[in-house]
C-alpha cells in the first residue's frame, strides 16, 4: 500500500507504524538518524533555485533580501537560514504550493534538490519559461528511511538495492525515467556512478 507524505509527515509516518518505508527523495542526515535507519544511498543530487527566466538570481550567493520558497521540514530550508539570513524564507508544506507561489511572483525563487527542480520544470505548462540556476549548495544523499532498530528489513533493502547496483538493473531503470530520453532528463554523472557501484559490497 502507497501512502502520499511531505517532509514534515515522513518520520511521524514510520515512527508511528502507518508505513514501512519511505522511499522518497528523503536526505539521509545524522540528525534524522536519531529518529530512523536508512537504508544505502540511492541516489546523490544538490539543492539549487528554480526562478523565472532572465531572474537575476544566479545561485545562493544572490538570494540576499530576496524572496525564497522551500519545503517546510527541508534540508534546504535549514541550510538557507543558517547561511543566508537576510533572504526572506517562505515555507509551504508541499512542492505544488510552493510552485504556484512562484507562477504568481508571490516569491522570487523556489529552492529544492536538483533532481526535484528538473522534473517540476519538465511538468509546467511552459517547461521554457524557467531556469534552474546555481551550483549545489547542499549535498543531498537520498536514503531510503525504515524503523530504528529493525536490522532484518535493513539487511532486506540494502541487498536489493547493492543486487540492483551490481547487475546494473538499477541503472538501466534510471536511465529508463531520467536518461536523455526519459520523462525528466537527468542523467547521472559518472561520479554518482561511481559512488552508487562503490556501495555495493560483495556477497
Amino acid at each position: 500500500e502507497k501512502k502520499e507524505s511531505t517532509p514534515p509527515t515522513r518520520i511521524p509516518l514510520l515512527t508511528s507504524n502507518a508505513v514501512d518505508l519511505i522511499a522518497e527523495t528523503m536526505t539521509d542526515t545524522r540528525s534524522r538518524r536519531d529518529s530512523v535507519d536508512f537504508s544505502v544511498t540511492f541516489f546523490v543530487t544538490g539543492a539549487q533555485f528554480l526562478v523565472k527566466k532572465g531572474s537575476p538570481i544566479k545561485g545562493i550567493k544572490t538570494i540576499g533580501g530576496k524572496r525564497v520558497a522551500a519545503q517546510q521540514g527541508s534540508t534546504n530550508a535549514r541550510i538557507i537560514r543558517e547561511r543566508v539570513p537576510s533572504a526572506q524564507l517562505r515555507e509551504f508544506p508541499d512542492q505544488p504550493a510552493a510552485f504556484q507561489a512562484l507562477a504568481q511572483g508571490q516569491v522570487d525563487a523556489y529552492t529544492n534538490d536538483g533532481i526535484q527542480l528538473a522534473g517540476l520544470k519538465a511538468k509546467a505548462p511552459n517547461p521554457g519559461a524557467w531556469d534552474i540556476v546555481g551550483e549545489f549548495y547542499s549535498y543531498e544523499p537520498y536514503g531510503m528511511a525504515l524503523r530504528k532498530g529493525d536490522s532484518d528489513f535493513r539487511a532486506v533493502v540494502n541487498n536489493g538495492l547493492m543486487e540492483g547496483i551490481e547487475s546494473g538493473k538499477f541503472f538501466e531503470i534510471y536511465d529508463k525515467w531520467f536518461g536523455p530520453k526519459g520523462e525528466v532528463p537527468y542523467p547521472m554523472s559518472a561520479d554518482v556512478k561511481k559512488f552508487m557501484i562503490y556501495q555495493a559490497v560483495p556477497k
